[in-house]
């Protein structure tokens, strides 16, 4: 007997034994016909009576094999049911031997194009991850929707079913990004297909509301658990398993919500429903309890909660294993319990068990140096045990938190809070989608404030500051260190075009969703986003297997020690650093010689409250700038942030003349320039005497302290030393012909935008001065602009900026409507930050180019942004709405400044100087001169001049004439 064979007598005995009481109770089991058997499993199935079902798929197996033998499709159908049945009632052992076997007798008789085939990967996949291994079930997730794609077509619901599996795949991996269309476009087809009264439409929207419940969207969430749940009453009625799945789900999210009385009733009767279906010993019950246990404890009913936990975890253990999530899941709970309980010793013991059963290993938990770098050192095997591990660590430190009996407890605690940081980052690195990274980027950030709570600045200063700048603009620094990976890492040149082009692709694909577009178009968008999702996915998991070099550049961790960054300033140089945090704000300031650090006594919620007033009196331009009320608002707000966010770092800092600044959440909506230095007379005077900082330092701006040493190392970019300057015409309109090539709201936006009159003086006379390229008129086009930008040294746009602060990626520059049939001529953020830019410095003389919506962990997302991310390493940008002359004038100086050989913050604060030094009365207000600000690399740049060569050469000819002349009479006489 070979092994194949013997294989199959074991799985076949196995199934003739299991479960024999039940077999007992058919009536002349072998006498039922295929017909009755294909219609009583179904049956079973459907009403959730699984355990019922078990002896009719032994007497199909059977009576399958006996008829037909052990290769023949009927018997593979009976086999895979068989494998369905047992996953559902939890033995799951059984249920894998029997999904292989159906597989490769599916694989045999059909081959591997087949829709049945792939239906036995998909059952395969489903098992796999139901066992935590997850590694072997996602190849198969997506050879089954390739397959059902090409066997089915993409509007079958069978296709539908791999989308949704795929995406449940990805949510528990935390890809909620790649989850979220794969589940948009398979509720769609199931609509579509099915209609919204079929039990698997319900389905899929328990499916997406349990995903929009993860990333915090509640709001969404309801309505949809809400609609299913008329539908599963409808179709499979109140005692069905899966009904009691969504019950789980609408009890969790009341709970969220704190609307614990609709909670409770709903967690009980799920736990019923899967005692009575599924019984007692089974994973469903399990986590059921485990639910109803996190309620009670919510509700303060430990005593209830804690039998339940105890019951949960001891299913978990029995019927997954000490390594399975759902089992780390419960211990956790337990400990969460226990700490609540101040039940110390329990706690502590059942804390080292569920961080041995994330990591896969046992590991003596000291919490000190050396057990840290032995759980970074760990092969986690999925995200899942990640986030499991991190929650045992944010048990750890609320243990050491209250359990005054340990000794070094803050010591302590803070390499935990390291710990948890690191993990998080690796997390992050092993997600695909910029939205998944900002989410962990936000919890990376409540780290960091635990350890800026237990440093102290009178010790740690520069171990607080290199944390600090470990979650600032991580994404940008990520996405600047990939060129050189790309390179570095020996990348080859035609993956380095491929890794561009489908980024390119995915990027363009999900703006174009954020867009008012019709179902239909919509539909189309979802597919392809969905499979160029899992092109990126694939691609970059073969890069980290081939290119292991360039996987470790690309997410080298941000390293941006003290000692690196003070190597780089010289003796003038500070650089300001700041975080925020609920209750203060902690200000770094590193120069030549040494780190402080400050905790200034601010909440979050006053510091908005600065912000709001001092931006509101500085973006609006009325006559109230005459009125003494607005000036109060003004001088008094602009010198309080001098005195908590400046004075309390740069007292006794006399050579510091230069100031580089790395701001935190809003505070990147302000330039620093208009802080006042000394309090301001109470009664109205001329805003030329005010003692502005601008008048004391140069200030240019970064994204991070990493960011700003790797600008400072970067090698000169190569371009051709010129500029290209756009100045738009918005006079020019949209001919009939292109309409149908633009989107309606795009459409309507261009009506709305003002001529700029001043734009055009403002690049005519960079034009009369300065040699490069000058765009006027229809040449002032999205086409153009995109085929020349990468050659030259200065970009200058002057043209309107188009803030979009609920979709940033949307964000624009508007250039000249040319008609063309592919540009819209509204430059996208997302379009621009995946350009390829050799730029020296790029300004955008544009409306509300530098202000945008804050995200923690990565910066302001503003247009500006983007075109770091292009490769820019300096720009000028504005923080509002600035006035169109005033503006020409500013950039007129600026470039004067520039071609002079100044550095371009001390170019940008003289153009600053030089205007309110020319202006009158109101005009000086720092509404008109202070909303560009220079971000990036301040080290000076060589402009070319337009040379007189013509007219020199005339000159010098005619007086060689002249002098020839001279000396032709003097020799005659």
């Amino acid at each position: 007997m070979n092994s194949f064979n013997y294989f199959f007598t074991a799985i076949v005995a196995l199934f003739l034994h299991v479960n024999a009481s039940h077999a007992q109770t058919i009536q002349q089991p072998l006498q039922l016909s295929y017909i009755e058997l294909d219609s009583l499993l179904p049956t079973y199935y459907n009403k959730g009576t699984y355990k019922k079902a078990i002896p009719i798929v032994q007497i199909a197996i059977k009576k399958a094999e006996k008829d037909f033998g052990r290769q023949d499709s009927v018997f593979a159908n009976y086999i895979q049911w068989g494998g369905l049945l047992y996953t559902k009632i939890g033995q799951l052992d059984t249920a894998l031997m029997l999904s292989i076997q159906a597989k490769n007798i599916h694989e045999k008789i059909f081959g591997k194009e087949h829709f049945k085939f792939a239906l036995s990967l998909n059952n395969l996949a489903a098992l796999y991850s139901e066992m935590g291994n997850v590694d072997l079930a996602l190849p198969l997730l997506i050879q089954a929707k390739n397959i059902w794609a090409k066997a089915r077509g993409t509007d079958h619901p069978d296709f539908a079913y791999a989308l949704n599996n795929l995406a449940l795949f990805h949510s528990d991996m935390g890809n909620f990004d790649l989850a979220l269309p794969l589940l948009i476009q398979a509720k769609d087809i199931f609509k579509k297909a099915l209609g919204e009264e079929h039990s698997q439409y319900a389905m899929s929207l328990n499916g997406l509301a349990f995903l929009y419940q993860n990333i915090g969207d509640v709001d969404s969430a309801l309505p949809l658990l809400l609609q299913a749940k008329s539908i599963f009453k409808k179709t499979l009625g109140e005692e069905h398993p899966e009904f009691a799945v969504f019950l789980n789900n609408l009890a969790n999210l009341y709970s969220e919500i704190g609307i614990f009385d609709l909670a409770l009733p709903s967690l009980v009767q799920a736990t019923n429903i899967f005692q009575k279906t599924l019984g007692k010993e089974h994973s469903k019950f399990a986590l059921s309890l485990d639910n109803l246990a996190n309620l009670h404890s919510s509700m303060g009913n430990f005593d209830l909660a804690l039998p339940l936990l105890i019951q949960s975890k001891n299913i978990f253990q029995k019927t997954l294993g000490k390594k399975h999530t759902r089992f780390s899941m419960s211990l956790n709970n337990l400990v969460d319990l226990y700490l609540q309980m101040e039940n110390f010793d329990l706690a502590w013991k059942v804390l080292q068990q569920a961080m041995n059963s994330s990591l896969g290993t046992s590991l003596k938990h000291t919490f000190s140096q050396e057990w840290s770098e032995n759980v970074i050192a760990t092969s986690f095997h999925s995200n899942e045990h990640i986030d499991n591990m991190i929650t045992s660590l944010e048990h750890a430190y609320w243990f050491l938190e209250k359990d005054t009996r340990i000794e070094h407890r803050t010591s302590k605690q803070i390499i935990v809070a390291d710990l948890a940081f690191t993990l998080l980052s690796k997390a992050r690195n092993r997600v695909f989608n910029e939205k998944d990274k900002l989410r962990m980027l936000a919890k990376s950030d409540d780290w960091l404030q635990r350890s800026l709570h237990l440093l102290s600045p009178s010790k740690d200063n520069e171990r607080a500051f290199h944390l600090s700048d470990q979650n600032k603009s991580v994404l940008l620094l990520q996405a600047t260190r990939s060129e050189n990976a790309y390179h570095l890492g020996e990348l080859p040149k035609s993956l380095i075009r491929i890794s561009k082009e489908i980024l390119r692709k995915q990027s363009e694909l999900q703006a174009k969703l954020m867009e008012k577009r019709s179902a239909k178009e919509k539909d189309s968008l979802l597919n392809e986003l969905n499979q160029i999702n899992q092109e990126i996915s694939d691609f970059e998991k073969m890069l980290e297997e081939k290119f292991p070099k360039y996987h470790k550049l690309k997410y080298q961790p941000n390293d941006a020690k003290v000692s690196d960054i003070q190597s780089l300033l010289d003796k003038h140089t500070a650089l300001l650093q700041y975080v925020i945090s609920d209750s203060l704000v902690h200000i770094f300031l590193v120069d030549k010689q040494e780190v402080r650090w400050e905790k200034s006594l601010i909440s979050r919620s006053k510091l908005k409250e600065q912000i709001s007033i001092l931006h509101n009196s500085l973006s609006t331009y009325t006559p109230m700038t005459q009125e003494e009320h607005a000036y109060q608002n003004y001088t008094q707000t602009a010198h309080w942030f001098y005195q908590h966010l400046i004075a309390p770092v740069l007292q006794n800092k006399p050579n510091i003349c230069n100031l580089i600044v790395v701001s935190d959440g809003e505070l990147g909506h302000l330039p620093f320039e208009v802080f006042l230095k000394t309090s301001a007379s109470k009664t109205f005077i001329d805003y030329h005497n005010l003692d502005y900082l601008v008048n004391h330092y140069n200030i240019s701006y970064n994204h991070s302290a990493a960011l700003w040493r790797e600008n400072k190392e970067a090698p000169t970019p190569m371009n051709n030393g010129q500029i290209l300057a756009v100045a738009a015409n918005y006079n020019i309109r949209l001919s009939s012909k292109t309409a149908n090539t633009r989107l309606p709201s795009n459409q309507l936006l261009r009506k709305g935008l003002p001529p700029l009159p001043s734009a055009r003086k403002e690049v005519e006379t960079l034009q009369k001065q300065y040699r490069g390229f000058f765009a006027f008129d229809s040449i002032a086009s999205e086409k153009i602009v995109k085929e020349k930008a990468s050659e030259y040294a200065i970009l200058h746009f002057a043209v309107h900026g188009i803030l979009d602060n609920k979709r940033p990626v949307l964000s624009s520059l508007a250039f000249t409507e040319d008609n063309d049939s592919i540009e819209s001529n509204f430059w996208q953020a997302h379009e621009i930050s995946k350009m390829q830019l050799n730029a020296n410095l790029v300004v955008l003389s544009a409306c509300q180019t530098g202000y945008g919506k804050f995200e923690k962990g990565n910066g302001v997302a503003s247009l500006a942004r983007a075109f770091m991310y292009a490769g820019a390493s300096a720009l000028i940008v504005s923080l509002w709405q600035v006035n169109d002359y005033i503006t020409s004038e500013i950039m007129k100086n600026l470039y004067k400044n520039l071609a002079n050989g100044i550095p371009k913050d001390q170019a940008l604060r003289q153009a600053k100087l030089q205007y309110m030094n020319s202006v009158e009365g109101s005009l000086a207000h720092p509404s008109f001169w202070s909303p560009f600000i220079m971000i990036g690399n301040t080290a000076p740049l060589s402009i070319k001049k337009k040379n007189n060569f013509t007219f020199y050469w005339g000159t010098g000819l005619l007086g060689l004439l002249l002098a020839a002349g001279l000396f032709l009479v003097k020799k005659s006489k």
